[in-house]
This record gives C-alpha cells, sequence and structure tokens, in this order.
C-alpha cells in the first residue's frame, strides 16, 4: 500500500523527465535526441523497487485505493488480509 501511495511521485517524475528531454516524441516540433534515461522504468516498478515488492503488488494495491472502500484499505494496511486478496473483488466488481 506504501508504494501505491508512492507511485505517483514516481510517475510525475517520470514526466518531468519526459518533460526535460522533449516531450513525448509525438509532435512534430520535438528534435529526436537520445537522452540517456538513468532513472528509466515504469512508476510502479520503481515505487515496488523502494519498498520491496513487485510492480504487480502496487497495481493491485492502487485498486484497492482507488476503488475499494476505506475499510478494506485499512485491513490492508493493518495486515489484516493480503493486498491480492483485496484486489480481488475490486477488480472483478469494475468489469
Amino acid at each position: 500500500m506504501v508504494a501505491a501511495r508512492m507511485k505517483e511521485q514516481y510517475a510525475r517524475a517520470a514526466k518531468e523527465r519526459q518533460q526535460a528531454s522533449g516531450g513525448d516524441r509525438k509532435s512534430d516540433e520535438s528534435v529526436p535526441v537520445k537522452v540517456p534515461e538513468p532513472n528509466g522504468g515504469d512508476a510502479r516498478d520503481k515505487a515496488g523497487e523502494a519498498v520491496g515488492v513487485s510492480g504487480k503488488s502496487v497495481d493491485q494495491a492502487s485498486r484497492v485505493l482507488d476503488k475499494g472502500t476505506p475499510e478494506l484499505a485499512k485491513a490492508v494496511d493493518d495486515g489484516e488480509i493480503p493486498v491480492s486478496t483485496a484486489a480481488k473483488p475490486v477488480t472483478s466488481s469494475g468489469k
């Protein structure tokens, strides 16, 4: 759950790196320049790495935070249920 909360910070940093290197490369105005990206990678993977969980666990925790109840998120935070279990009903109810 901590990593899911951190994911937004990593995504914001990635967006800033993207803008600093010339944008998203979709417009004709950006000049193609090869810029090494030392901190590359998905925000979910970086957030997960920071706290020792997988990117998949970060995605599951994000779903619990975004679509689950506050009680469900608290139960995961308190260690009462695993994030993978908490994400199952949230994922299936979203279909």
